[in-house]
């Protein structure tokens, strides 16, 4: 493990790793900065601007690049023997290989549906914003800025994924469940389909 330099505030610069611990895998990680940081699963190696190579037992050669990319600390650290690699298993690959085998993991559902959390969120997020930013009347109704309203939507999405927790997807992505569906009855109204009663204007007389 290489890195150039590491600053006041914690930042590391130019960070290289070499892993030849798995015959298996040869990994190899370098980014242009990296930060140490923790969350609810232990300490974690954040890096910026970089790439994860790979080199396999018969000589197969990947990259995969990356604006942020997540390192748990133990997958440097810890015994590779030990390391459980769902976490860094592509989603087709668990499908696949659950598919193929008729073994549904808990630990693999876990993770897709963590996965697919963290998918619906984006997705909740993007059909909010264009609920409210779709189809300009040049009507400006509210002087609240649609920055302001997406950003406490995000307060809402995570409180009630951390609060309201409910089985299946409402288990990891209640919140996202629950501002999805406020975007799309903001779009059937927007688009016309319906709209409710305290909204539809008085016939002239």
């Amino acid at each position: 493990m290489v890195i150039s330099g590491r600053d006041a505030s914690g930042n590391i610069s130019d960070f290289f790793a070499d892993d030849p611990r798995d015959p298996e895998s040869h990994r190899t990680y370098f980014a242009r900065s990296a930060i140490i940081t923790h969350d609810d699963q232990g300490y974690v190696l954040r890096m910026h601007e970089g790439a994860v190579q790979y080199l396999t037992a018969d000589g197969r050669f990947s990259q995969v690049a990356f604006k942020q990319y997540d390192l748990p600390m133990d997958r440097l650290a810890g015994d590779p023997g030990s390391y459980d690699g769902i976490s860094q298993s592509p989603s087709y690959e668990l499908i696949a290989t659950a598919l193929s085998t008729g073994n549904w993991d808990p630990n693999v559902v876990k993770t897709l549906l963590k996965r697919s959390g963290e998918g619906l969120r984006v997705i909740a997020i993007c059909a909010l914003i264009a609920g409210i930013a779709l189809f300009p009347t040049g009507r400006r109704r509210s002087e609240l800025p649609i920055e302001i309203v997406v950003l406490g939507a995000a307060f809402v999405e995570r409180a009630f994924t951390s609060y309201l927790v409910g089985p299946g997807i409402l288990g990891v992505a209640s919140g996202s469940v629950l501002i999805l569906a406020c975007a799309l009855v903001l779009l059937l109204v927007r688009l016309r389909v319906f709209r409710p009663t305290g909204l539809q204007r008085q016939a002239p007389t």
